[in-house]
Protein backbone atom coordinates (compact mmCIF):
# COMPACT_ATOMS: atom_id res chain seq x y z
CA UNK A 1 0.00 0.00 0.00
CA UNK A 2 1.58 3.61 -1.14
CA UNK A 3 2.62 5.68 1.56
CA UNK A 4 -0.64 8.45 2.12
CA UNK A 5 -0.18 11.37 0.52
CA UNK A 6 -0.92 13.59 3.64
CA UNK A 7 -0.56 13.49 7.41
CA UNK A 8 -1.61 15.78 9.99
CA UNK A 9 0.15 17.21 13.01
CA UNK A 10 -0.92 19.67 16.01
CA UNK A 11 1.21 22.66 16.26
CA UNK A 12 2.96 23.02 19.66
CA UNK A 13 3.02 26.20 21.48
CA UNK A 14 4.69 28.12 24.06
CA UNK A 15 3.67 27.83 27.55
CA UNK A 16 5.53 29.74 30.42
CA UNK A 17 8.17 31.80 27.80
CA UNK A 18 9.39 28.59 26.66
CA UNK A 19 9.78 28.60 22.70
CA UNK A 20 8.34 26.01 21.10
CA UNK A 21 9.96 24.90 17.61
CA UNK A 22 7.62 25.86 14.53
CA UNK A 23 6.29 23.04 12.13
CA UNK A 24 9.09 23.07 8.83
CA UNK A 25 8.19 21.91 5.73
CA UNK A 26 10.79 19.05 4.76
CA UNK A 27 12.45 18.66 1.26
CA UNK A 28 9.97 16.50 -0.85
CA UNK A 29 6.95 18.38 0.84
CA UNK A 30 4.92 21.13 1.56
CA UNK A 31 3.18 22.27 4.84
CA UNK A 32 -0.18 23.61 5.19
CA UNK A 33 -1.22 25.50 8.09
CA UNK A 34 -4.68 25.20 9.01
CA UNK A 35 -7.04 26.52 11.78
CA UNK A 36 -6.44 29.78 11.05
CA UNK A 37 -8.10 32.73 8.73
CA UNK A 38 -6.32 30.77 5.13
CA UNK A 39 -4.90 28.16 5.04
CA UNK A 40 -1.08 28.83 4.69
CA UNK A 41 0.84 26.66 2.08
CA UNK A 42 4.79 26.22 3.05
CA UNK A 43 6.83 24.75 0.40
CA UNK A 44 10.23 22.80 1.01
CA UNK A 45 12.50 24.46 3.20
CA UNK A 46 10.23 26.90 4.78
CA UNK A 47 8.28 27.87 8.22
CA UNK A 48 5.95 29.82 9.26
CA UNK A 49 7.23 33.73 10.83
CA UNK A 50 7.21 34.01 14.08
CA UNK A 51 3.97 36.21 13.67
CA UNK A 52 1.81 33.63 11.92
CA UNK A 53 3.38 30.99 15.01
CA UNK A 54 2.03 33.27 17.40
CA UNK A 55 -0.47 35.00 15.79
CA UNK A 56 -2.02 33.33 13.21
CA UNK A 57 -4.10 30.89 15.19
CA UNK A 58 -2.90 28.32 13.09
CA UNK A 59 -4.26 25.02 15.27
CA UNK A 60 -2.72 22.08 12.67
CA UNK A 61 -0.14 21.27 9.78
CA UNK A 62 -0.71 18.91 7.01
CA UNK A 63 2.10 17.57 5.57
CA UNK A 64 1.86 16.96 2.05
CA UNK A 65 4.19 14.19 0.10
CA UNK A 66 5.40 16.40 -3.29
CA UNK A 67 7.31 12.99 -4.63
CA UNK A 68 6.11 11.09 -7.46
CA UNK A 69 3.98 8.08 -7.53
CA UNK A 70 2.97 6.26 -9.92
CA UNK A 71 -0.16 5.73 -11.75
CA UNK A 72 -1.60 2.94 -14.00
CA UNK A 73 -4.74 1.84 -15.69
CA UNK A 74 -5.02 -1.57 -17.60
CA UNK A 75 -7.44 -2.73 -20.36
CA UNK A 76 -9.67 -0.30 -19.27
CA UNK A 77 -13.14 -0.24 -21.34
CA UNK A 78 -14.10 3.71 -23.13
CA UNK A 79 -16.73 3.51 -25.64
CA UNK A 80 -16.66 4.31 -29.21
CA UNK A 81 -18.41 6.66 -31.99
CA UNK A 82 -20.26 2.66 -33.01
CA UNK A 83 -21.42 1.55 -30.00
CA UNK A 84 -17.90 -0.67 -29.90
CA UNK A 85 -15.42 -0.59 -27.19
CA UNK A 86 -11.71 0.29 -27.03
CA UNK A 87 -9.48 -1.06 -24.42
CA UNK A 88 -6.94 1.77 -22.86
CA UNK A 89 -3.49 1.48 -20.88
CA UNK A 90 -2.07 4.42 -19.20
CA UNK A 91 1.53 4.28 -17.23
CA UNK A 92 2.52 8.02 -15.20
CA UNK A 93 3.98 9.83 -12.68
CA UNK A 94 1.98 12.31 -11.03
CA UNK A 95 2.86 14.81 -8.02
CA UNK A 96 0.86 17.36 -5.75
CA UNK A 97 0.49 20.25 -7.53
CA UNK A 98 -2.18 22.34 -5.08
CA UNK A 99 -1.44 21.34 -1.50
CA UNK A 100 -4.18 22.62 -0.16
CA UNK A 101 -6.74 21.56 -2.53
CA UNK A 102 -5.35 17.93 -1.24
CA UNK A 103 -5.86 19.46 2.62
CA UNK A 104 -9.82 20.59 1.80
CA UNK A 105 -10.95 17.35 0.05
CA UNK A 106 -8.61 15.45 2.38
CA UNK A 107 -7.26 13.41 -0.38
CA UNK A 108 -5.18 10.86 1.46
CA UNK A 109 -4.26 8.85 -1.97
CA UNK A 110 -5.15 10.70 -4.92
CA UNK A 111 -5.11 7.38 -7.37
CA UNK A 112 -8.90 7.21 -7.30
CA UNK A 113 -9.88 10.77 -8.55
CA UNK A 114 -6.98 10.94 -10.98
CA UNK A 115 -7.69 7.90 -12.62
CA UNK A 116 -11.67 8.79 -12.62
CA UNK A 117 -10.57 11.87 -13.91
CA UNK A 118 -8.82 10.02 -16.54
CA UNK A 119 -11.20 8.24 -17.78
CA UNK A 120 -14.15 10.20 -18.05
CA UNK A 121 -11.44 12.71 -20.45
CA UNK A 122 -10.54 9.51 -22.38
CA UNK A 123 -14.60 8.60 -23.00
CA UNK A 124 -14.79 12.00 -23.96
CA UNK A 125 -12.56 12.01 -26.81
CA UNK A 126 -13.42 7.95 -27.79
CA UNK A 127 -16.64 8.62 -28.51
CA UNK A 128 -16.14 10.33 -31.46
CA UNK A 129 -14.27 7.98 -32.89
CA UNK A 130 -15.47 4.48 -34.55
CA UNK A 131 -13.19 1.55 -33.67
CA UNK A 132 -11.25 1.35 -37.20
CA UNK A 133 -10.06 4.85 -36.36
CA UNK A 134 -8.29 4.12 -32.94
CA UNK A 135 -4.85 6.15 -34.25
CA UNK A 136 -6.59 8.99 -34.81
CA UNK A 137 -8.50 9.10 -31.39
CA UNK A 138 -4.61 8.27 -29.45
CA UNK A 139 -3.72 11.32 -31.09
CA UNK A 140 -7.04 13.53 -29.75
CA UNK A 141 -5.93 11.89 -25.85
CA UNK A 142 -2.36 12.99 -26.97
CA UNK A 143 -3.61 16.42 -27.68
CA UNK A 144 -5.95 16.28 -24.63
CA UNK A 145 -3.48 15.35 -22.18
CA UNK A 146 -0.83 17.80 -23.60
CA UNK A 147 -3.59 20.68 -23.15
CA UNK A 148 -4.42 19.22 -19.41
CA UNK A 149 -8.25 19.39 -20.95
CA UNK A 150 -9.58 17.09 -18.36
CA UNK A 151 -13.41 16.92 -17.58
CA UNK A 152 -12.11 18.52 -14.04
CA UNK A 153 -9.33 20.37 -12.50
CA UNK A 154 -7.06 18.02 -10.39
CA UNK A 155 -4.61 18.84 -8.03
CA UNK A 156 -1.96 17.27 -9.60
CA UNK A 157 0.88 17.53 -12.32
CA UNK A 158 0.98 14.31 -14.71
CA UNK A 159 4.25 13.36 -15.89
CA UNK A 160 6.75 10.79 -17.99
CA UNK A 161 3.04 9.31 -19.50
CA UNK A 162 2.73 6.06 -21.43
CA UNK A 163 -0.25 5.29 -23.22
CA UNK A 164 -2.17 3.03 -25.84
CA UNK A 165 -5.67 2.66 -27.23
CA UNK A 166 -6.68 -0.36 -29.23
CA UNK A 167 -9.83 -2.16 -30.19
CA UNK A 168 -10.91 -4.38 -27.72
CA UNK A 169 -11.73 -8.10 -28.71
CA UNK A 170 -15.31 -7.99 -30.09
CA UNK A 171 -14.50 -4.55 -31.93
CA UNK A 172 -11.15 -6.49 -34.00
CA UNK A 173 -13.59 -8.86 -34.63
CA UNK A 174 -15.58 -6.07 -36.16
CA UNK A 175 -13.00 -4.35 -37.77
CA UNK A 176 -11.62 -7.89 -39.36
CA UNK A 177 -15.08 -8.38 -40.89
CA UNK A 178 -15.35 -5.12 -42.04
CA UNK A 179 -11.97 -5.67 -43.94
CA UNK A 180 -12.74 -8.77 -45.20
CA UNK A 181 -15.93 -7.65 -46.94
CA UNK A 182 -13.97 -4.53 -47.85
CA UNK A 183 -11.28 -7.21 -49.89
CA UNK A 184 -14.16 -9.01 -51.28
CA UNK A 185 -15.26 -5.50 -52.96
CA UNK A 186 -11.74 -4.77 -54.22
CA UNK A 187 -11.35 -8.33 -55.72
CA UNK A 188 -14.80 -8.46 -57.16
CA UNK A 189 -13.85 -4.73 -58.37
CA UNK A 190 -10.58 -5.96 -60.38
CA UNK A 191 -12.62 -8.52 -61.52
CA UNK A 192 -15.05 -6.68 -63.09
CA UNK A 193 -12.45 -3.79 -64.41
CA UNK A 194 -10.55 -6.93 -65.67
CA UNK A 195 -13.20 -8.34 -67.31
CA UNK A 196 -13.77 -5.08 -68.91
CA UNK A 197 -10.78 -4.22 -69.91
CA UNK A 198 -10.77 -7.63 -71.66
CA UNK A 199 -14.40 -6.61 -73.11
CA UNK A 200 -12.89 -3.50 -74.78
CA UNK A 201 -9.67 -5.10 -75.87
CA UNK A 202 -11.82 -8.15 -77.82
CA UNK A 203 -14.11 -5.53 -79.28
CA UNK A 204 -10.73 -3.28 -80.71
CA UNK A 205 -9.45 -6.63 -82.19
CA UNK A 206 -13.00 -6.83 -83.91
CA UNK A 207 -13.26 -3.45 -85.01
CA UNK A 208 -9.56 -3.60 -86.92
CA UNK A 209 -11.19 -6.65 -88.13
CA UNK A 210 -14.00 -4.87 -89.79
CA UNK A 211 -11.48 -2.21 -90.86
CA UNK A 212 -9.36 -4.13 -92.15
CA UNK A 213 -11.08 -6.85 -94.01
CA UNK A 214 -10.03 -9.72 -92.20
CA UNK A 215 -13.07 -11.81 -92.65
CA UNK A 216 -11.56 -14.85 -92.57
CA UNK A 217 -9.39 -14.44 -89.67
CA UNK A 218 -13.00 -12.76 -87.75
CA UNK A 219 -14.41 -15.80 -88.61
CA UNK A 220 -12.18 -18.22 -87.32
CA UNK A 221 -11.66 -16.28 -84.05
CA UNK A 222 -16.04 -16.46 -83.76
CA UNK A 223 -15.34 -20.24 -84.14
CA UNK A 224 -13.18 -20.67 -81.22
CA UNK A 225 -14.85 -17.74 -79.54
CA UNK A 226 -18.70 -18.30 -80.59
CA UNK A 227 -20.04 -16.38 -76.86
CA UNK A 228 -18.90 -13.18 -78.60
CA UNK A 229 -21.17 -13.95 -81.48
CA UNK A 230 -23.89 -11.32 -80.27
CA UNK A 231 -21.10 -8.74 -79.27
CA UNK A 232 -20.30 -8.79 -82.77
CA UNK A 233 -23.51 -8.84 -83.92
CA UNK A 234 -24.22 -5.57 -82.20
CA UNK A 235 -20.88 -4.06 -83.56
CA UNK A 236 -22.38 -4.30 -86.67
CA UNK A 237 -25.88 -3.35 -86.40
CA UNK A 238 -23.32 -0.13 -85.40
CA UNK A 239 -21.92 0.56 -88.68
CA UNK A 240 -23.67 3.11 -90.77
CA UNK A 241 -25.85 1.38 -93.50
CA UNK A 242 -23.68 1.09 -96.12
CA UNK A 243 -20.77 -0.67 -94.18
CA UNK A 244 -23.56 -3.19 -92.91
CA UNK A 245 -24.57 -3.88 -96.41
CA UNK A 246 -20.53 -4.30 -97.29
CA UNK A 247 -20.19 -6.50 -94.82
CA UNK A 248 -23.56 -8.61 -94.98
CA UNK A 249 -22.30 -8.74 -99.18
CA UNK A 250 -18.61 -10.14 -97.86
CA UNK A 251 -20.13 -12.87 -95.57
CA UNK A 252 -22.38 -13.53 -98.81
CA UNK A 253 -19.08 -13.69 -101.15
CA UNK A 254 -17.35 -15.72 -98.68
CA UNK A 255 -19.88 -18.31 -98.22
CA UNK A 256 -20.79 -18.80 -101.95
CA UNK A 257 -17.26 -18.98 -102.94
CA UNK A 258 -16.77 -21.62 -100.51
CA UNK A 259 -13.36 -19.07 -98.94
CA UNK A 260 -13.63 -20.63 -95.94
CA UNK A 261 -11.80 -23.51 -94.33
CA UNK A 262 -14.30 -25.65 -93.04
CA UNK A 263 -17.72 -26.29 -91.86
CA UNK A 264 -17.58 -24.21 -88.38
CA UNK A 265 -16.56 -21.04 -90.02
CA UNK A 266 -19.17 -21.03 -92.50
CA UNK A 267 -21.57 -21.75 -89.94
CA UNK A 268 -20.46 -19.00 -88.31
CA UNK A 269 -20.47 -16.98 -91.05
CA UNK A 270 -24.14 -17.98 -92.08
CA UNK A 271 -25.16 -17.07 -88.52
CA UNK A 272 -23.69 -13.69 -88.43
CA UNK A 273 -25.27 -12.86 -91.77
CA UNK A 274 -28.69 -14.06 -90.71
CA UNK A 275 -28.37 -12.35 -87.53
CA UNK A 276 -27.45 -9.09 -88.91
CA UNK A 277 -30.17 -9.35 -91.53
CA UNK A 278 -32.75 -9.57 -88.51
CA UNK A 279 -31.80 -7.15 -86.48
CA UNK A 280 -31.90 -4.70 -89.34
CA UNK A 281 -34.29 -5.84 -91.09
CA UNK A 282 -31.98 -6.38 -94.52
CA UNK A 283 -33.79 -8.27 -97.62
CA UNK A 284 -30.99 -10.11 -99.77
CA UNK A 285 -30.96 -8.70 -103.06
CA UNK A 286 -33.52 -9.91 -106.09
CA UNK A 287 -30.60 -11.22 -107.86
CA UNK A 288 -28.58 -12.88 -105.11
CA UNK A 289 -29.48 -16.46 -103.98
CA UNK A 290 -30.31 -16.90 -100.26
CA UNK A 291 -27.63 -18.44 -97.96
CA UNK A 292 -27.63 -21.97 -97.32
CA UNK A 293 -29.99 -22.48 -93.96
CA UNK A 294 -28.08 -24.46 -91.64
CA UNK A 295 -28.54 -28.01 -91.14
CA UNK A 296 -29.98 -29.68 -87.90
CA UNK A 297 -28.25 -32.68 -88.43
CA UNK A 298 -24.75 -33.11 -88.74
CA UNK A 299 -22.95 -32.60 -91.92
CA UNK A 300 -22.61 -35.06 -94.59
CA UNK A 301 -18.66 -35.43 -95.74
Amino acid sequence: MSTPIMSKTSIKRSFFGLRAPRPRAEPGTALVLVGGSAPIVLWPGSSPTPGEGAFGGYTGAYTVDLSPRPIEISNASVAAKDGLNFLFNFEASYRVSDPVRVVNEQLSDGDALLRNVLLASVRRETKRFPVEEALQAEEQIRVMLDEKRYTEAVPFEISGRNFHLRPDPIAEQHIRALRNQENAFQIKDREESAKYQMLDKRRAFYRTAFESGAMGLLLETLVNNPNEMAMVTQMVMELDSKRTSAMVDTLRMYIEADRLPDRPSRDIAESLMSAVQRQLGVSLPPSAPAPKALSDGPSSS
